[in-house]
């Protein structure tokens, strides 16, 4: 796709993945004027959104919607999924689960930002916040994310966040947004919600064998993801120095309790889901670091 700038007559080429996101601002290579690229009206195409969250359930649940307010979504669950989608054909965004398994969420924002077709992508955080009396302030660092939403806010937070970072792109059913998001169907949305989390946080009486050890691993990835991520400076300076426990040695404390409450000792007593998921996330970042 070419452009012809207006003061100066000079051919600009666009690039492919640029051309899919129209409106966008460019300036010429001959001139230097800022030049509004818009499209033809009522040509765009709905904005895809890669829906990448563990949850199969909350997945649904943002597909919704996204779905309501014309946005198309595609569903993955895993880290190293995402990659494979993205990098075949990328998404206008992606909706990355702090704690989606596989490839960690941290790793796989690396990844995007360092390629360089696809690093122009734009990147949502889902915090699924296990403690939120704990976690009451914004994380200082996103890890090259663009924004973050905590999912008990995604009934209200989501589209706003998602045009916030998409300036001009929003689905096709822009006039009918105010009637999706009514008060009413705002509080059904978040009524599943908290449900979804209710079940995250704590393995009932009536789970058994995978799927309790499922949840259990579920919740400590969850825990883990949330100390890094509310936490990131004091985890690259332990990383660098060689004392991260000792750093962190309140906000693990506090986890263990938490993840202690909410898991069946007969789970506690033979595995070590919670260590290890800390664990994993942390030697991902000392690779990414260079440590």
């Amino acid at each position: 796709m070419k452009i012809t700038c207006p003061r100066c007559g000079a051919f600009n080429p666009i690039e492919k993945n640029d051309a899919l996101r129209l409106p966008l601002e460019a300036y010429c290579t001959g001139c230097n004027v800022k030049i509004i690229v818009k499209g033809k009206k009522g040509s765009r195409k709905p904005e895809k959104i890669v829906i990448a969250n563990s949850s199969q359930r909350l997945s649904l649940i943002i597909d919704e919607i996204l779905t309501k307010s014309g946005f198309v979504s595609l569903k993955v669950g895993d880290g190293s999924e995402v990659m494979r989608l993205v990098e075949a054909d990328p998404p206008a965004l992606i909706l990355l689960d702090v704690a989606i398994s596989g490839l960690c969420s941290f790793e796989v924002i690396d990844l995007i930002r360092r390629n360089e077709t696809i690093k122009w992508i734009k990147i949502i955080l889902l915090a699924s916040i296990f403690d939120k009396a704990k976690y009451k302030r914004a994380p200082v660092s996103l890890y090259g994310a663009d924004d973050y939403i905590e999912i008990h806010h995604l009934h209200d937070q989501l589209i706003p966040k998602i045009n916030a970072v998409l300036p001009g792109t929003a689905g096709t059913k822009n006039m009918g947004l105010e009637k999706c998001h009514s008060t009413t169907s705002e509080g059904r949305v978040a009524d599943k919600i908290k449900d979804i989390v209710k079940k995250e946080v704590k393995i009932g009486e009536d789970q058994r064998g995978s799927v309790a050890h499922g949840a259990a691993k579920r919740l400590a990835r969850i825990i883990a993801s949330d100390i890094c991520l509310y936490n990131q400076d004091l985890v690259q300076k332990g990383i660098r120095m060689g004392n991260l426990y000792e750093l962190l040695e309140d906000e693990i404390k506090e986890g263990k309790i938490y993840y202690a409450k909410r898991v069946p000792e007969s789970i506690r007593k033979n595995t070590s889901y919670l260590k290890d998921s800390f664990q994993e996330i942390v030697n991902k970042m000392k690779k990414e670091m260079g440590v």
